[in-house]
């Protein structure tokens, strides 16, 4: 994203999935003055607010299962073997399934 976004813009990262690994950025992001802001569902209204949130998982509820929202699972991965779930790619475009517990 950093080399196509715009000089001066923001950046909203929910997470990374790297681990424990520190996150490294290209020195373009310095020079074009991007900044990468933090995102948490928990700090939003809708989640603070008791009724808020009820009425944002009531319509949740009735959106869930459409197709879009679904996907064909494939390859089962162990939490254990993230790195070679992450870097699995289907041909028919199925998806890697991490499985924790037994």
């Amino acid at each position: 994203m950093i080399p196509v976004s715009p000089s001066g813009s923001t950046i909203f990262a929910y997470g990374f999935l790297g681990g424990p690994a520190p996150a490294a950025f290209h020195n373009s992001m310095l020079t074009k003055g991007i900044t990468i802001k933090g995102f948490s569902n928990f700090q939003t209204e809708a989640v603070q607010n008791p009724e808020q949130l009820a009425e944002a998982l009531d319509e949740i509820s009735r959106l869930i299962h459409l197709p879009f929202f679904k996907f064909k699972a494939d390859q089962l991965f162990a939490l254990e073997d993230i790195d070679a779930a992450l870097a699995y790619v289907a041909a028919d475009g199925s998806k890697a399934v991490s499985q924790t517990g037994n």
